[in-house]
């Protein structure tokens, strides 16, 4: 949705509300519908490769969740020895990762 869009789904509204055809809304609802065309404005501005990105993680989020039974952010009860050991073995495997892509993109 473009800014164009929204306002002109504004000013439609609001045309319609002075010829008293628009439909009822309370402040409430009023509220409600401003800010789904902004979040559907800002949502149809995002880069569609960040988005993907943002999906990603938050599937990855998701995972942690289901698999530890907490958020990342919540989980306090660890040593900072666990957090490095777990980041140098992720970052082990990235390179795991590139050394078989090479492979493949050689073969």
């Amino acid at each position: 949705m473009t800014s164009k869009e929204v306002v002109k789904e504004i000013y439609e509204y609001l045309e319609a509300l002075e010829r008293g055809v628009a439909p009822e809304m309370d402040t409430k609802k009023i509220h409600d519908w401003l800010n789904n065309l902004i979040d559907q404005f800002l949502n149809s501005q995002q880069d569609a490769i960040v988005q993907n990105v943002l999906d990603k993680y938050s599937g990855r989020s998701q995972t942690g969740i289901e698999k530890y039974g907490t958020t990342l952010e919540e989980n306090q009860s660890v040593d900072l020895d666990y957090w490095l050991n777990h980041l140098q073995e992720e970052l082990m495997d990235a390179t795991l990762y590139i050394e078989k892509l090479k492979t493949l993109k050689n073969s």
